[in-house]
């Protein structure tokens, strides 16, 4: 249980670091630190940060990531925003579900992904996510409590290192966003 109280509370630590990381992008004072980075050890990093909260729901991750892929960016801003995205898809996911992560290389950019199949989005709700006309907050499929500032947070961070976020979903069978960032 000591444990599970550590690996909480560092979570929570990590949250307040991309909050104020956030905060620094509003100032324009964010200083981008661009490198390679290997996608399947940020996301197995990733996971280990949120396995509690996977495991509470029994949330199955199936990762088709091979282990030499890597994309060029902030290393601090692609953890926030992937973080960001896996946070939502475990929020989003029903219990027992589970979470696919792939990456793919195309015209020197590297796509990665995180499926769910979970509640999805409204087609109201998705032409507006990832604008900043989007005001909803969203309940997860267990009433877990969010408040739509992280995904806008997410398009800022990404945009800022070269890249764009997609995003396709469907009502009661699941979203699929995607991270397109140069490879360097």
């Amino acid at each position: 249980m000591i444990d599970d109280i550590l690996k909480a509370s560092e979570n929570g630590y990590k949250i307040l670091e991309e909050i104020l990381e956030w905060a620094k992008t509003q100032r324009d004072s964010t200083v981008l630190d661009p490198q390679q980075i290997n996608i399947l050890i940020l996301i197995e990093e990733i996971i280990d940060s949120l396995i509690i909260t996977a495991a509470n729901k029994r949330i199955e991750f199936i990762k088709v990531i091979p282990e030499n892929a890597v994309f060029y960016a902030d290393k601090n801003m692609t953890t926030i925003v992937s973080r960001n995205l896996l946070s939502n898809a475990i929020k989003f996911s029903h219990p027992g579900g589970k979470i696919i992560l792939s990456s793919a290389l195309e015209s020197r950019k590297a796509t990665t992904s995180i499926q769910n199949f979970g509640v999805g989005i409204s087609p109201n709700e998705l032409s507006s996510l990832l604008t900043n006309t989007f005001k909803t907050s969203r309940q997860g499929a267990l009433g877990e409590k969010g408040t739509g500032q992280g995904l806008l947070l997410s398009r800022e961070l990404i945009f800022k290192n070269n890249g764009s976020i997609e995003v396709e979903s469907e009502q009661e069978k699941g979203t699929t966003f995607k991270i397109i960032l140069p490879v360097e």
